[in-house]
Protein backbone atom coordinates (compact mmCIF):
# COMPACT_ATOMS: atom_id res chain seq x y z
CA UNK A 1 0.00 0.00 0.00
CA UNK A 2 1.42 3.13 -1.08
CA UNK A 3 -0.50 6.89 0.17
CA UNK A 4 1.15 9.98 -1.11
CA UNK A 5 0.42 13.65 -0.06
CA UNK A 6 1.40 16.07 -2.80
CA UNK A 7 0.74 19.57 -3.44
CA UNK A 8 -0.64 20.66 -6.96
CA UNK A 9 -1.24 24.37 -8.01
CA UNK A 10 -4.91 24.74 -9.62
CA UNK A 11 -5.14 27.83 -11.79
CA UNK A 12 -7.94 29.82 -12.98
CA UNK A 13 -7.71 30.80 -16.87
CA UNK A 14 -8.76 34.22 -17.53
CA UNK A 15 -7.85 36.73 -20.60
CA UNK A 16 -8.00 40.22 -20.58
CA UNK A 17 -7.21 42.50 -23.42
CA UNK A 18 -4.15 44.30 -22.82
CA UNK A 19 -3.38 41.70 -20.07
CA UNK A 20 -2.50 38.03 -18.16
CA UNK A 21 -4.18 37.60 -15.39
CA UNK A 22 -3.67 34.36 -13.25
CA UNK A 23 -5.21 33.51 -9.82
CA UNK A 24 -3.09 30.35 -8.23
CA UNK A 25 -4.41 27.96 -5.72
CA UNK A 26 -2.33 25.00 -4.24
CA UNK A 27 -4.74 22.26 -3.70
CA UNK A 28 -3.03 19.54 -1.52
CA UNK A 29 -3.89 15.99 -2.64
CA UNK A 30 -3.92 12.71 -1.23
CA UNK A 31 -4.12 9.91 -2.76
CA UNK A 32 -3.25 6.21 -2.60
CA UNK A 33 -3.13 2.83 -4.73
CA UNK A 34 -3.72 -0.09 -3.29
CA UNK A 35 -6.88 1.44 -1.79
CA UNK A 36 -8.57 -0.73 0.55
CA UNK A 37 -11.73 0.65 2.22
CA UNK A 38 -9.78 1.37 5.78
CA UNK A 39 -7.01 2.60 4.19
CA UNK A 40 -9.66 5.25 1.72
CA UNK A 41 -11.04 5.71 5.46
CA UNK A 42 -7.51 6.95 6.72
CA UNK A 43 -6.83 9.17 4.18
CA UNK A 44 -10.25 11.33 3.96
CA UNK A 45 -9.94 11.70 7.70
CA UNK A 46 -6.31 12.50 7.37
CA UNK A 47 -7.57 14.80 4.09
CA UNK A 48 -10.28 16.82 6.67
CA UNK A 49 -7.41 17.37 9.35
CA UNK A 50 -5.12 18.71 7.11
CA UNK A 51 -8.20 21.11 5.52
CA UNK A 52 -8.91 21.90 9.31
CA UNK A 53 -4.96 22.89 10.57
CA UNK A 54 -4.13 24.56 7.12
CA UNK A 55 -6.80 26.58 5.84
CA UNK A 56 -6.24 25.25 1.78
CA UNK A 57 -8.31 23.75 -0.18
CA UNK A 58 -8.04 19.76 0.30
CA UNK A 59 -8.65 17.72 -3.06
CA UNK A 60 -9.80 13.98 -2.04
CA UNK A 61 -10.25 10.92 -4.19
CA UNK A 62 -13.59 9.31 -3.29
CA UNK A 63 -14.30 5.51 -4.68
CA UNK A 64 -17.61 4.92 -6.04
CA UNK A 65 -17.41 2.01 -4.50
CA UNK A 66 -17.17 3.55 -1.32
CA UNK A 67 -19.66 5.86 -1.73
CA UNK A 68 -22.14 3.28 -2.82
CA UNK A 69 -21.84 1.44 0.13
CA UNK A 70 -24.18 2.82 3.23
CA UNK A 71 -21.81 1.50 5.78
CA UNK A 72 -19.45 4.08 4.39
CA UNK A 73 -21.75 7.10 3.86
CA UNK A 74 -22.38 6.54 7.75
CA UNK A 75 -18.97 6.54 8.48
CA UNK A 76 -18.54 9.62 6.67
CA UNK A 77 -21.30 11.59 7.47
CA UNK A 78 -20.15 10.76 10.87
CA UNK A 79 -16.38 11.80 10.45
CA UNK A 80 -17.31 15.17 8.78
CA UNK A 81 -19.85 15.62 11.45
CA UNK A 82 -16.71 15.42 14.01
CA UNK A 83 -14.41 17.62 11.87
CA UNK A 84 -16.93 20.54 11.55
CA UNK A 85 -17.41 20.47 15.15
CA UNK A 86 -13.39 21.18 15.51
CA UNK A 87 -13.89 23.95 12.73
CA UNK A 88 -13.63 22.17 9.33
CA UNK A 89 -14.68 24.52 6.97
CA UNK A 90 -17.06 22.30 4.01
CA UNK A 91 -16.34 24.93 1.39
CA UNK A 92 -12.42 23.50 1.64
CA UNK A 93 -13.16 19.81 1.19
CA UNK A 94 -13.12 19.10 -2.95
CA UNK A 95 -14.13 15.54 -3.62
CA UNK A 96 -13.21 13.89 -6.80
CA UNK A 97 -15.37 10.37 -7.39
CA UNK A 98 -12.94 7.95 -9.07
CA UNK A 99 -14.04 7.04 -12.53
CA UNK A 100 -11.58 4.44 -13.36
CA UNK A 101 -13.91 1.64 -11.82
CA UNK A 102 -16.65 1.14 -13.42
CA UNK A 103 -19.15 3.39 -12.02
CA UNK A 104 -22.71 2.64 -11.02
CA UNK A 105 -24.34 5.57 -9.25
CA UNK A 106 -26.90 4.32 -7.41
CA UNK A 107 -30.09 6.39 -6.59
CA UNK A 108 -29.20 6.41 -2.66
CA UNK A 109 -25.43 7.55 -3.57
CA UNK A 110 -26.79 10.38 -5.70
CA UNK A 111 -28.82 11.65 -2.70
CA UNK A 112 -25.88 11.35 -0.76
CA UNK A 113 -24.28 13.19 -3.13
CA UNK A 114 -26.77 15.90 -3.30
CA UNK A 115 -26.52 16.08 1.02
CA UNK A 116 -22.88 16.67 1.18
CA UNK A 117 -23.35 19.48 -1.70
CA UNK A 118 -26.11 21.01 0.71
CA UNK A 119 -23.83 21.12 3.33
CA UNK A 120 -20.91 23.17 1.49
CA UNK A 121 -18.66 20.42 0.02
CA UNK A 122 -17.85 20.67 -3.21
CA UNK A 123 -18.02 17.63 -5.70
CA UNK A 124 -16.74 16.75 -8.91
CA UNK A 125 -15.76 13.32 -11.46
CA UNK A 126 -11.81 12.89 -11.88
CA UNK A 127 -9.81 11.66 -14.82
CA UNK A 128 -12.97 12.08 -17.17
CA UNK A 129 -12.28 10.70 -20.60
CA UNK A 130 -8.96 8.98 -19.31
CA UNK A 131 -8.44 5.84 -21.68
CA UNK A 132 -8.86 3.27 -19.58
CA UNK A 133 -11.88 5.10 -17.83
CA UNK A 134 -15.48 4.04 -17.47
CA UNK A 135 -17.12 7.78 -17.51
CA UNK A 136 -20.20 7.82 -19.59
CA UNK A 137 -22.58 11.18 -20.84
CA UNK A 138 -24.87 10.62 -17.68
CA UNK A 139 -22.33 10.84 -14.87
CA UNK A 140 -21.70 13.95 -16.64
CA UNK A 141 -24.72 15.42 -17.25
CA UNK A 142 -26.91 13.90 -14.34
CA UNK A 143 -24.61 13.61 -11.17
CA UNK A 144 -24.78 16.43 -8.64
CA UNK A 145 -21.63 18.82 -9.45
CA UNK A 146 -19.73 21.06 -8.57
CA UNK A 147 -16.60 20.80 -11.09
CA UNK A 148 -15.14 18.31 -13.64
CA UNK A 149 -12.09 17.28 -14.40
CA UNK A 150 -10.50 15.98 -17.37
CA UNK A 151 -7.43 13.32 -17.62
CA UNK A 152 -4.46 14.82 -18.66
CA UNK A 153 -4.47 12.07 -21.60
CA UNK A 154 -8.20 13.54 -22.80
CA UNK A 155 -6.86 17.41 -22.47
CA UNK A 156 -4.24 17.10 -24.98
CA UNK A 157 -6.33 15.26 -27.50
CA UNK A 158 -8.99 17.82 -27.22
CA UNK A 159 -6.27 20.43 -27.93
CA UNK A 160 -5.03 18.93 -30.65
CA UNK A 161 -8.58 18.30 -32.15
CA UNK A 162 -7.62 14.67 -32.28
CA UNK A 163 -10.86 12.72 -34.17
CA UNK A 164 -12.69 10.73 -30.64
CA UNK A 165 -16.47 11.27 -30.89
CA UNK A 166 -16.80 10.01 -27.51
CA UNK A 167 -14.16 12.14 -25.90
CA UNK A 168 -15.85 15.41 -27.59
CA UNK A 169 -19.06 14.50 -26.68
CA UNK A 170 -18.32 14.33 -22.74
CA UNK A 171 -16.42 18.15 -23.37
CA UNK A 172 -19.59 19.18 -24.92
CA UNK A 173 -21.83 17.81 -22.28
CA UNK A 174 -19.80 19.25 -19.40
CA UNK A 175 -19.64 23.00 -20.64
CA UNK A 176 -23.69 23.12 -21.19
CA UNK A 177 -23.25 21.93 -17.36
CA UNK A 178 -21.95 25.18 -16.68
CA UNK A 179 -19.63 24.23 -13.69
CA UNK A 180 -15.65 24.69 -14.01
CA UNK A 181 -13.73 22.27 -16.63
CA UNK A 182 -10.27 21.69 -15.27
CA UNK A 183 -7.94 20.13 -17.69
CA UNK A 184 -5.04 18.40 -16.24
CA UNK A 185 -1.21 18.64 -16.17
CA UNK A 186 -1.23 21.87 -18.68
CA UNK A 187 1.80 23.78 -17.75
CA UNK A 188 2.55 25.88 -20.65
CA UNK A 189 1.26 29.49 -21.36
CA UNK A 190 0.35 28.28 -25.21
CA UNK A 191 -1.59 25.55 -23.88
CA UNK A 192 -3.11 27.52 -20.65
CA UNK A 193 -4.31 29.84 -23.78
CA UNK A 194 -5.35 27.17 -25.94
CA UNK A 195 -7.68 25.33 -23.41
CA UNK A 196 -9.34 29.13 -22.18
CA UNK A 197 -10.77 29.19 -25.50
CA UNK A 198 -11.81 25.61 -25.82
CA UNK A 199 -14.06 26.43 -22.80
CA UNK A 200 -11.47 25.19 -20.10
CA UNK A 201 -11.69 27.58 -16.88
CA UNK A 202 -8.86 25.65 -15.24
CA UNK A 203 -5.56 23.94 -14.89
CA UNK A 204 -4.01 21.55 -12.89
CA UNK A 205 -0.53 20.48 -12.60
CA UNK A 206 2.43 19.85 -10.20
CA UNK A 207 4.25 21.48 -12.70
CA UNK A 208 2.38 25.30 -12.95
CA UNK A 209 4.43 26.48 -10.34
CA UNK A 210 7.42 27.19 -12.96
CA UNK A 211 5.28 28.69 -15.48
CA UNK A 212 6.25 32.57 -16.21
CA UNK A 213 2.91 34.69 -16.78
CA UNK A 214 4.66 37.97 -16.66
Amino acid sequence: IVCVLYHELLLRITRHVGEKEAVVVILARIQASGLMPWVGQFLLDLGFEHARQHGGPVGLNLPPHMLMASVFRHWLASSLKRHIAKGLQPELVWFEVLEKPALHICAEGIAFMQKLQGMGFRLGLDDVGAPDGHHKLAHVRQLPLNFIKFDGVATRRLLANQRATHLRRLFDAARLRGVPLIGEHLSQPADLLAAAGMGFTHAQSRDLRTVNFV
